[in-house]
């Protein structure tokens, strides 16, 4: 057996149990912050609020990072609140590292595939399947996911969106009828990330 792969459920890395996969929480754009934080994304991947502070256009932003020490470095979730603290906009920043990482690269996955789920809902899921299919199948990860469900079909060819997750482009964006995602890559107190954000369709 090669020794680089090992069979893991990210239950065990992310919530230190032995809990199958959680469920994907209702959709988090529009959601008052403090019913979000009661949703499986912070649950399961034990966000917490570290900061708040006001963004260009005044509005407020909220800060959260992983409590566990092995992801608390290399996690960001900056959400942008407007009237009534509602969720306007979300960005999901990754480590550059910690995607380009074959042995954690499934754990950066599983929160990235996790983000798009539960905040690009209704007929909008289609348009984003085959990102979240090639997110979600591992591809040159050491780590293999034990799963209940067949793997998805991914393409041959990665889609332009997987491209920017891989770090092979710079920026992709998407408009969907009721959000609009955008992916880039850059440059952060001499650090490379990935940030993933939806916003509400303005």
């Amino acid at each position: 057996m090669n020794r680089f792969l090992i069979i893991a459920f990210l239950a065990l890395l992310w919530a230190g149990s032995n809990l199958p996969a959680a469920p994907s929480s209702p959709g988090l754009l529009g959601t008052n912050l403090a019913d979000a934080q009661k949703t499986d994304f912070f649950s399961w991947f034990h966000l917490e609020e570290t900061a708040r502070e006001k963004n260009s256009g005044g509005r407020t932003v909220v800060i959260f990072k992983p409590n566990g020490e092995a992801f608390h470095k290399l996690v960001t979730v900056r959400i942008t609140l407007g009237a009534e603290d509602r969720i306007t906009q979300i960005d999901l920043y990754l480590a550059r590292a910690f995607v380009n990482d074959r042995m954690k690269r499934a754990n950066a996955n599983d929160i990235a595939k996790s983000l798009l789920l539960d905040t690009i809902m209704g007929s909008d899921r289609a348009d984003i399947k085959t990102l979240v299919d090639e997110i979600e199948s591992n591809r040159g990860s050491d780590m293999q996911i034990l799963s209940a469900r067949p793997p998805a079909e991914t393409p041959v060819k990665e889609s332009p969106g997987y491209l920017t997750y891989l770090g092979k482009s710079y920026v992709y964006t998407q408009q969907l009828s009721s959000s609009v995602l955008h992916m880039e890559n850059l440059k952060q107190s001499g650090e490379d990330w990935l940030d993933i954000q939806v916003a509400a369709q303005k």
